[in-house]
């Protein structure tokens, strides 16, 4: 069972605020004030009015880029976007064009809008080499990797990390190398190799900590923790997982911080502590749904699901399932829909509803197989043939 990553780079880290809850409860709903895009914009009146200078479009839209990233921080997806296209139309500069499209294709990839945010990067990609901005460009062939990988082309996927990492490393592009090989980390943990997925993780780890990236660093600790789930190894992934999370509440980043909950949910359940795993998935629910999130949603539902199922709550179960189903088919998340699906086939197992366990889990297995994800397939076949004796 795969978990929530920390892939490509943090596109929508939720910083801690006074006004919300580390459980996740909006005390003053953010969409009840003005939004950074607004405040920008009577700032940059008022600077106009006192000064009696106007601002030059180039400078203009390199600070309607920064208000549009305060926005992703705050999950306002609508003004993140609309500051990024007026920053396309206001500037002169190609540079700018480019970051403001790449942004704009990190927004889509968060709401999962695979298509648009593909377009978005692709736009980017195509001024970049134009400008002859090959770091930038590795960049991009990096986060379209991560798109793809996503949908569940997992081919494609490796193809633009590869491509990544190869201008990474001709440019001496510390950042880049160690965002590739984090996302190659990722790509090798679900193909179930998790040997070269914990090799992976250690080298971004490496190259995280030589440039001071604490972001980055809490990533790759969170990451190799799950790789630790996989080898069940609990007390290394606890002991990696808390790592994660103390660099996390440094930083003040809580929409990685309830990526972070969800997988400690995930743990929880592996040493049959459903009640733990119950509130640690509340308080991953509580920011996911706050910042529109629905990859997190519904592995959430996914999460809620296992816990139903093991107190044998099988109709809440049921439901918390369908509902995770729901939402991946809205994102077109494939990955986490088999492995609702295949944990569907578990539940039913456990009842004794052999022809329901049975459909469900040939479900998971068509979509593993679509992802090139042999162990999963391997898995489950042999539980199909412990299920037909």
């Amino acid at each position: 069972m795969t978990k929530i990553r920390a892939g490509q780079r943090a596109i929508n880290s939720l910083p801690l605020h006074e006004e919300y809850s580390m459980e996740g409860t909006a005390r003053v709903p953010y969409s009840h004030q003005k939004g950074p895009a607004e405040y920008f914009q009577i700032a940059l009146d008022a600077i106009k009015k006192v000064t009696g200078v106007d601002i030059a479009p180039d400078q203009e839209a390199r600070l309607l880029i920064e208000a549009g990233k305060m926005c992703e921080l705050l999950g306002e997806w609508d003004q993140a976007l609309e500051s990024y296209k007026r920053a396309q139309k206001l500037s002169e500069s190609d540079e700018i064009k480019a970051e403001a499209l790449k942004q704009t294709g990190h927004v889509w990839s968060k709401r999962g809008k695979w298509e648009a945010a593909l377009e978005a990067y692709e736009a980017s990609l195509e001024v970049l080499n134009r400008l002859g901005n090959l770091s930038e460009a590795g960049n991009i062939y990096n986060n379209i990797g991560y798109n793809y990988f996503e949908t569940g082309d997992v081919t494609k996927a490796k193809e633009y990390y590869d491509k990544a990492l190869e201008i990474a490393q001709q440019c001496d592009d510390d950042q880049l190398t160690a965002d590739v090989q984090n996302n190659l980390g990722i790509l090798s943990n679900v193909r179930g190799q998790t040997d070269e997925a914990a090799a992976h993780y250690r080298q971004s780890m490496i190259g995280y900590e030589a440039i001071g990236d604490i972001h980055g660093l809490a990533q790759a600790y969170h990451n190799l923790a799950m790789t630790y789930v996989d080898k069940e190894h609990w007390e290394s992934a606890g002991e990696h997982y808390q790592k994660s999370m103390d660099l996390c509440m440094q930083l003040g980043d809580l929409g990685f911080l309830s990526i972070i909950y969800a997988n400690r949910a995930r743990l929880a359940l592996h040493l049959h502590d459903p009640f733990v795993a119950k509130e640690y998935c509340d308080k991953a629910f509580g920011i996911f749904s706050k910042t529109g999130d629905k990859l997190g949603t519904a592995q959430v539902y996914k999460l809620y699901g296992i816990i139903h199922s093991d107190m044998q709550e099988w109709d809440s179960a049921e439901t918390s399932f369908q509902k995770g189903i729901q939402v991946c088919e809205e994102c077109d998340n494939p990955l986490t829909k088999a492995e609702i699906y295949y944990e569907l086939g578990s539940m039913n197992r456990k009842r004794y509803e052999k022809k329901e366990a049975l459909d469900y889990m040939q479900k998971a297995v068509e979509i593993y197989e679509a992802l090139g994800a042999d162990r999963e397939v391997g898995k489950i076949r042999d539980e199909i043939r412990a299920m037909a004796v």
